[in-house]
């Protein structure tokens, strides 16, 4: 995202109004999560295809210079599309796992509750987009794919279970991402919650004897 070294568009007549500068920054930030949204917006409802500078303006209902203020180009939305999300999953994890204190991995048992939100939505938006444009854009994807796996591997549940659910859920999320049928709201609701029985030990795997 752009320095910030001037006032943006929006702003550069409010300096003479006594206005001060953390509300000039609130407003600046207002303006960069509409322009986010509306490029959510544009890749969902249209598909990625249609992500466009124009199409990204006329649906944050702004001008080109207040787009250019954030954003220089569309590698760079795309790029904070992906970083904004990257980092809401990883700074958010202490108080998802706050309500599992006292299972067996708190950690796992946050994975299938986060799953799915409007935070994947936003990333799967994001993530669209990015496979359209440029697949180099996904590292810091991949990054937190590396981390989520190093973290099942370490899991008390075990390797096995933790790996099952997370590929559980990876299979969900990436479903819903392409639009693919799956299942009914219903069963998927029941799948959800096999998967947190598993992660919080209340359900285990058994062995078929086959003697």
């Amino acid at each position: 995202m752009a320095t910030r070294m001037k006032s943006s568009p929006e702003e550069s007549h409010s300096a003479d109004n006594g206005a001060e500068a953390p509300s000039i920054s609130k407003k600046a930030q207002q303006t960069r999560e509409r322009i986010l949204q509306a490029a959510r917006d544009v890749v969902m409802e249209g598909g990625a295809g249609h992500l466009t500078l124009d199409a990204v303006v006329a649906r944050a209902g702004i001008c080109k210079g207040a787009f250019l203020y954030h954003f220089k180009t569309k590698r760079d939305l795309l790029l904070t599309m992906i970083d904004d999300q990257v980092s809401a999953f990883d700074g958010g994890q202490e108080e998802r796992e706050l309500p599992f204190v006292g299972d067996p991995d708190p950690w796992l048992s946050s994975q299938v509750s986060a799953m799915p939100d409007g935070g994947m939505q936003k990333m799967s938006a994001a993530l669209l987009a990015a496979v359209a444009e440029d697949p180099t854009l996904l590292e810091p994807v991949r990054g937190w794919y590396r981390r989520q796996y190093e973290n099942a591997s370490k899991s008390p549940r075990g390797t096995d279970i933790a790996g099952i659910v997370l590929f559980a859920l990876d299979g969900v999320f990436l479903a819903e991402m392409m639009g693919f049928p799956t299942f009914a709201a219903e069963d998927l609701s029941r799948l959800m919650h096999t998967l947190q029985a598993l992660a919080r030990g209340e359900l285990e795997l058994t062995p078929i004897d086959k003697r």
